[in-house]
């Protein structure tokens, strides 16, 4: 549980550092977001959870430390290489350059 803690600390910091604007982006109180991280034995609420989801954040990472958005970027790119491809191509069985 440390480490999800560590890595929603890092979230939070890379998103401004504004731990009450977090928590209230994601639809908690920032003193349950707060008590989150003052009590070592006190895990992510299901709400927490599912609010980091819905804001747009990659839960995945959150959870375990993997993330599928780099892959996610690398297909994004792969497939503008592909339009570029296509779109000369059509060019050429056009005639045009």
């Amino acid at each position: 549980m440390e480490k999800i803690k560590e890595r929603l600390k890092i979230l939070i910091k890379e998103n401004g550092g504004n731990q009450a604007k977090i928590a209230r982006q994601i639809g908690v109180e920032p003193s349950q977001l707060g008590s989150t991280f003052s009590d070592k034995k006190r895990g992510l609420s299901a709400t927490i959870i599912i609010g980091i989801a819905e804001a747009g954040y990659d839960i995945q990472w959150l959870l375990t430390g993997k993330s599928n958005l780099n892959r996610i970027t690398e297909l994004e790119e792969e497939l503008g290489d592909a339009n570029r491809l296509i779109d000369s191509l059509e060019r050429i069985l056009k005639g045009g350059k």
